[in-house]
């Protein structure tokens, strides 16, 4: 199959937080096909009535419904678009998020899978997660699945029964940074920068401040809800560090790129993830990094970030120590990081989803 004869799902690129997550994965990799394909070779991309044309892409548009009133779960958008997607007939289709995975029986299709947390963690919203699951499930009937990790394949072929060979692994590459802005704190710090669900275990990085003899406060930003802002508060006053501890929430991604940039090491806590990219931003902003020791963590960082049993914070807090008391063991880190950073870019992406299209008959 030729990259032109493939639709690809660009619709995330209008959809909330499309800076980060989903939509930063559609931004990166349709920055990787222009980099590595002319503009008669590149896919067709799937947008949105509402959305700005990508320069450089032909473009299909569809309509995506407008709520007053926010609908989750929303069942109208795969269906609007899927049939529309039928009508044109392309080759192939490419579903870049788990809402607008068709029926692979009906139309040919492969499918980009970050993570499969929803079928793990069901969270707290039992309809939408319902439908999330149900979604993910539509892996099974898909030609082929791009997971941005082997640990995310390991998980697809455990989890949903999917053989090796309608699989193949195709890491991210980091999205654009902008330059660094805004007023970071005076006092040495500590950052967690990740949303605040329960499996990105935001608590550890509160129990390793506890346990750390170092004099650096805690910085914790992320999307959050007022109910789990509150129960990390809790947790700091009731692991006596709460004078320490500042929980932003939300900022804008210049700022987070300072906080990035003058923290003593970033904490990545999570006990499931897809990929990493917490760990790579901050390997490429050359801070070092303390990350939870599971399967795609470990996979990012190599050997050039300090990584620990999410189930251990005196570890957490005697690796802040060190990197605070010990220059040259965090400028080591710094530079095997840069260097492993490095070694993930789009364009890589890009020929790895070249290839995989060229392995789905037409």
């Amino acid at each position: 199959m030729r990259p032109s004869d493939v639709l690809f799902d660009a619709t995330p690129l209008a959809r909330a937080h499309a800076a980060r997550g989903i939509g930063a994965a559609v931004r990166g990799t349709v920055s990787g096909l222009a980099e590595v394909l002319g503009p008669a070779e590149r896919p067709v991309l799937l947008v949105t009535d509402r959305q700005e044309p990508v320069d450089g892409f032909r473009c299909v548009r569809v309509r995506w419904p407008a709520w007053r009133v926010e609908r989750l779960p929303d069942l109208w958008p795969r269906l609007l678009i899927e049939r529309a997607v039928r009508r044109r007939r392309p080759w192939l289709f490419h579903a870049t998020q788990h809402e607008l995975i068709p029926d692979g029986r009906r139309m040919p299709t492969v499918a980009t899978c970050y993570d499969l947390v929803p079928l793990h963690d069901p969270g707290d919203r039992p309809r939408l997660s319902s439908l999330v699951r149900a979604n993910l499930r539509r892996l099974r009937t898909v030609e082929m699945v791009a997971c941005i990790s082997r640990a995310t394949a390991d998980d697809v072929m455990a989890t949903l029964g999917l053989p090796g060979e309608r699989i193949a692994v195709i890491p991210l590459g980091i999205p654009a940074q902008p330059e660094p802005a805004g007023e970071t704190p005076h006092r040495p710090y500590v950052l967690y920068a990740n949303s605040f669900e329960p499996h990105k275990n935001p608590g550890l990085a509160i129990d390793a401040l506890a346990a750390s003899h170092a004099d650096v406060d805690l910085v914790m930003v992320g999307v959050s809800s007022p109910m789990l802002t509150e129960d990390l508060l809790g947790h700091a006053e009731a692991r006596g560090v709460a004078a320490r501890v500042r929980v932003l929430g939300y900022v804008d991604a210049a700022f987070l790129a300072a906080l990035r940039r003058d923290a003593v090491a970033v904490l990545v806590t999570s006990r499931r993830e897809g990929f990493g990219l917490p760990v790579l931003e901050a390997m490429q902003a050359g801070t070092p990094v303390i990350a939870a020791g599971i399967p795609a963590l470990r996979e990012v960082a190599g050997d050039a970030a300090v990584v620990l049993s999410p189930d251990a914070p005196a570890e957490w807090g005697a690796a802040i120590d060190a990197l605070a008391g010990e220059p040259g063991r965090a400028r080591a880190l710094v530079a095997k990081g840069r260097e492993r950073a490095a070694a993930f870019s789009w364009s890589r992406t890009a020929e790895g989803l070249i290839r995989l299209w060229a392995g789905v008959d037409g």
